[in-house]
């Protein structure tokens, strides 16, 4: 039987980050984070941003299984804005989807 990659949306956690040169103080509700290294596998999409939510389910249910990679789930999935909205039209938007792997054991 094949394991769900479905995470209930109720269960999902959500956040916003931003590089930054040093440990801050954790003030008017920041906090600092330091994602954890390793290998990361990086889709580069270039399109509006309503197109991204397809595009992960794509990934993880064609590209990922038959990779020989899988899903690290002790490290967090991003995605890394290039441009903004604000900048370019939406088919111009480039993001970097990057999804925690570890090589497949055989």
């Amino acid at each position: 039987m094949k394991k769900s990659t479905q995470i209930d949306w109720n269960k999902k956690r959500w956040g916003v980050c931003m590089s930054i040169p040093k440990k801050i103080k954790e003030d008017f509700g920041l906090k600092y984070y330091e994602t954890p290294g390793g290998m990361y596998a990086i889709l580069t999409h270039q399109g509006s941003y309503e197109e991204i939510g397809n595009i992960w389910d794509k990934w993880r249910k064609e590209w990922l299984p038959n990779s020989g990679w899988k899903f690290d789930s002790n490290r967090p999935s991003f995605e890394w804005y290039q441009n903004s909205f604000t900048q370019v039209q939406p088919e111009l938007l480039i993001t970097y989807l990057c999804d925690p792997v570890i090589k497949v054991e055989l």
